[in-house]
């Protein structure tokens, strides 16, 4: 009787330190969370692990990275950096825990969880006016009037709002750069060209030049392409 009333005492204060544990990294206080291997609040410290030499210890370690894989696993989405953080103190509690290891690997990246700003809508106007910009604008470098054709291009692009912020303008502004680089490149300022080239390819990445687009600017073109990859 006194041997399991020992086993009582044990197990009741066992369970104790493990529900403060368990209240310690509840998602209402990420703030909690240590040092990947360091011991939080109420921790045995040094922190074990389960390779530990004093059985007391090992079985600690093995019980607290239970609790956290299940604590990291109610609150998963929710809020994923805390998860991140709870898989981690797991695999320092019990590194040969192959279960949390592969949570680990599967969350994903903090930053896809972050809000995206919202795409600004636009107006059909405002893409008409910049198709019937492009059209002229095309047809001022057919007939050779290149600083016609820069003015035309940087009249544009200054008028346009982000284009950052609307693929379908992003796309007719990348037109507009790779046209005024095309006007530049005729007038010998290969550097504007280049400039310009590369902001079309930081707008619009898997960008295609026309296949009438002139040696020169294609032969900048490829290059800045090689040196992206």
């Amino acid at each position: 009787m006194r041997l399991r009333s020992t086993f009582d005492v044990m197990g009741r204060l066992v369970g104790a330190w493990c529900l403060g544990l368990l209240t310690a990294v509840t998602p209402h206080a990420p703030s909690a969370i240590a040092a990947p291997c360091e011991a939080l609040e109420g921790d045995l410290r040094p922190l074990p692990s389960t390779s530990s030499t004093d059985p007391f210890a090992a079985l600690w370690a093995a019980t607290r990275a239970a609790q956290l894989t299940t604590v990291a696993a109610r609150i998963d989405a929710a809020d994923p950096a805390l998860t991140r953080r709870l898989l981690t103190q797991t695999g320092c509690l019990d590194p040969g825990d192959t279960r949390a290891r592969a949570s680990l690997t599967q969350l994903q990246p903090e930053s896809s969880h972050l809000p995206r700003p919202p795409v600004r809508r636009v107006a059909e106007s405002e893409l008409e006016a910049i198709d019937g910009a492009l059209a002229l604008l095309r047809k001022t470098l057919a007939d050779a009037r290149f600083r016609d054709a820069l003015k035309q291009a940087d009249a544009v692009l200054s008028a346009s709002r982000d284009p950052l912020d609307a693929p379908v303008v992003r796309e007719r502004m990348a037109s507009v750069a790779v046209l005024a680089a095309t006007a530049h490149t005729a007038l010998g300022d290969t550097a504007a060209a280049e400039a310009l080239l590369r902001k079309a390819l930081a707008w619009m990445p898997g960008m295609q030049l026309e296949s009438d687009a002139s040696p020169k600017v294609r032969r900048l073109w490829d290059g800045i392409v090689q040196e992206r990859r």
